[in-house]
């Protein structure tokens, strides 16, 4: 038992040692540090101390508000700049109003044009005009009651009269452009060619005449016989030509017109006779 508290008496004797040896190196090597920094120096000196600094960004508004008119219209002048400070009330843009100020004159005519077409309806009618409105309701009616009726007898035949009538001048018509168009026939051209040749056999007689004994009286045979073979050769050329143009448009105008008429008299027939449609 008393080997044992010696032991341990022992072991507590050089902890306490190696605690204090611990401590003797710290705070030795605390000092040594501390005179080494005691020996570090500075240099003061005068002189001008700057520095600068740089940075990139961009500046945004806190609020932001888009601008629209009631109108469109063009901007004629700004007034504001970015940056500018504003407050509520303050005009902002001028807008070009020409064109606002020419829409409201003429809707402010069209307002009084209105107006007084609402007066007229709200008025009564006058004497004169009433009387115009059923005179036009009477024709009406009675035109109605005629197609409702039928044609009569008297009707029918003045309608078949103007249809013989029309049809009469459509056959003339068409006789007289028949006509114009044969109005020229081979036997024509060839009596016309014969009459020509004839001329010029008396033209080359009488010219042989007046060069072999040339006086006042040959001479005027030659000139005879050379205005007999130019109308010899016009009225040939004519024949030759076939019918005057002029001639030929009026009868086919005339034509058409008779056409055109024997149709419409042919219809107004039809429509007697068939009686009164939905329609009319």
């Amino acid at each position: 038992m008393f080997k044992n508290k010696r032991t341990w008496s022992s072991l507590g004797s050089i902890a306490v040692l190696v605690i204090l040896l611990i401590t003797m190196v710290a705070c030795g090597g605390s000092g040594q540090d501390s005179a080494e920094a005691a020996e570090e120096t500075a240099v003061a000196f005068i002189g001008e101390l700057a520095s600068s600094a740089t940075a990139s960004g961009q500046v945004q508004t806190r609020r932001e508000a888009a601008l629209s008119a009631k109108t469109p219209a063009r901007v004629t002048e700004i007034f504001v700049r970015s940056g500018d400070e504003v407050k509520t009330g303050d005009p902002l843009v001028q807008l070009d109003v020409a064109d606002l100020a020419l829409n409201a004159a003429g809707a402010r005519q069209n307002l009084l044009v209105k107006e007084a077409s609402l007066a007229d309806l709200l008025k009564e009618p006058e004497t004169a005009d009433l009387l115009a409105a059923e005179t036009a309701v009477a024709s009406a009616q009675a035109t109605l009651d005629d197609l409702l009726d039928g044609a009569t007898p008297e009707e029918i035949a003045a309608a078949e009269a103007t249809l013989r009538a029309s049809q009469a001048q459509l056959w003339a018509s068409s006789a007289d452009l028949a006509g114009i168009n044969a109005s020229v026939t081979d036997s024509q051209i060839a009596a016309a060619e014969a009459a020509l040749l004839a001329a010029q056999l008396q033209q080359k007689s009488a010219r042989e005449a007046n060069e072999k004994e040339t006086n006042q009286a040959t001479d005027n045979v030659l000139q005879s016989a050379n205005q007999a073979v130019a109308a010899a050769q016009a009225q040939l050329d004519a024949l030759r030509a076939g019918p005057d143009s002029g001639q030929l448009g009026a009868a086919q105008g005339s034509l058409a017109s008779a056409n055109a008429r024997a149709d419409s008299s042919q219809s107004s027939l039809d429509q007697l006779l068939a009686g009164a449609t939905a329609v009319q």
